[in-house]
């Protein structure tokens, strides 16, 4: 393999790596934004809190209890 034929090899692998990596990089940033539902409390029969840690719970679902959500 000649000097030119590698060198025309990195000119595309290069590019293509850079613009793979941005566009994971993009992906990955949104990537929490896209996973997360940003709803608004609606009045239901049941309360079930899924986090924080036991205590937490409660205090949150005592909380929407207080203000009428259930």
């Amino acid at each position: 393999m000649s000097y030119d034929e590698s060198n025309k090899k990195r000119n595309i692998v290069f590019p293509i790596i850079a613009i793979l990596a941005l566009f994971c990089t993009c992906v990955f940033i949104n990537l929490g934004t896209w996973l997360v539902a940003d709803d608004q409390p609606e009045k239901s029969d049941v309360i079930v809190i899924l986090m924080g840690s036991g205590p937490d719970r409660m205090l949150g679902a005592v909380d929407f209890y207080k203000q009428g959500m259930a």
